[in-house]
């Protein structure tokens, strides 16, 4: 196999964020957003139980200070909780986020 014709495929369901920074920064490569979507199926998505309960009820429009509150997390947790879900989805906020996890279902 010619070594510049080979492909590396990355799918995680926890700490996408990371491996995605380690593969560029050892790699020189950007994982394919498109085709990690393409691998997850419908009913699992990439987002683990918590970022989809935050994403949810961030979409619904509760303020993080309210989800901080309610699940005992700091606002600091629940803003990473966010990013890392903004993050997987490759959406631009949080409200582009719970709409893209839903059209998908798995909100």
């Amino acid at each position: 196999m010619n070594p510049a014709s080979r492909s590396i495929t990355v799918v995680l369901a926890e700490d996408q964020g990371i491996l995605r920074s380690s593969l560029t920064v050892m790699l020189g490569i950007e994982p394919d957003p498109d085709l990690a979507a393409e691998s997850w199926s419908a009913d699992a998505g990439p987002l683990t139980d918590r970022e989809r309960e935050i994403l949810r009820r961030a979409g619904e429009g509760e303020s993080t200070a309210d989800l901080a509150q309610s699940l005992r997390l700091t606002e600091g947790t629940i803003r990473n909780y966010l990013s890392e879900a903004i993050s997987k989805l490759g959406a631009h906020n949080r409200t582009e986020a719970a709409r893209l996890a839903h059209s998908k279902g798995w909100l």
